[in-house]
């Protein structure tokens, strides 16, 4: 679901405003008890990360981490976490860090993050990619459980990682690539494919938040199911 960023940087005004900022409210959401475990292993994220002045390559991962902050986060989180998003880029991100203090809230506005916090859709799909680079290493976590014998299975570390992939999926369907924007048709199916993606995520953190109790054979089909979706958008629209 990449896409060339200067691409993308073109059509985010107008992206913005046409869709729907929201999921439809039938879709289940997170439990409150996983998106706590978000905010804080995204803090600790962040926090790792200014252990080392923050380069301009990494400056966009910072900013989605910033932003999946202040969308699961109570109004006083999001303030602190816009604030430090502002401050990445100066001497004074880890004073602004040290005063984030994450805390689960009614869901903010995805459209006014975006915008907030400078994302594009290279930079929020950019965290799907390895580690090393900078990203949270979804598509390979996600791919390896498809194909893990259920035994080995943790779900404490599936919880996460999809939870993190249904945060980033409120981003990303307000930000289509060039070839889904390009006709209403495309548009329908960047959102129907990218609500699935949510959506399925969520499905499977709320299976993997049962912990001991949660089926893990049923884990390991769900996360088979989500990796053909995603697969299939970035076939369809890349």
């Amino acid at each position: 679901m990449s896409r060339p960023l200067a691409l993308v940087s073109l059509f985010i005004p107008l992206a913005v405003a046409a869709l729907p900022a929201a999921l439809p409210a039938a879709e289940p959401d997170l439990p409150k008890e996983t998106t706590a475990k978000v905010l804080d292993a995204d803090a600790a994220y962040l926090k790792a990360a200014l252990d080392k002045p923050v380069s301009a390559k990494k400056l966009p991962y910072l900013r989605v981490a910033t932003a999946m902050v202040a969308l699961n986060g109570t109004d006083e989180t999001r303030a602190q976490a816009t604030k430090l998003s502002a401050a990445l880029s100066t001497n004074k991100a880890k004073e602004a860090f040290d005063q984030l203090k994450p805390a689960a809230g009614p869901k903010g506005n995805a459209a006014r993050l975006i915008a907030t916090h400078k994302l594009t859709g290279e930079s929020v799909m950019d965290h799907f990619d390895p580690a090393v680079g900078g990203g949270l290493n979804l598509f390979a976590d996600l791919k390896a459980l498809g194909t893990a014998d259920p035994k080995a299975v943790e779900p404490s570390a599936v919880e996460l990682m999809a939870a993190r992939i249904a945060v980033l999926g409120e981003f990303n369907r307000l930000l289509p690539s060039s070839k889904a924007d390009a006709n209403e048709a495309k548009k329908k199916d960047w959102l129907k494919l990218n609500d699935d993606m949510t959506t399925q995520a969520r499905t499977l953190a709320a299976e993997a938040a049962k912990g001991p109790k949660a089926d893990k054979a049923s884990l390991k089909k769900q996360a088979v199911a989500l990796e053909g979706v995603c697969v299939e958008c970035h076939n369809r629209l890349k």
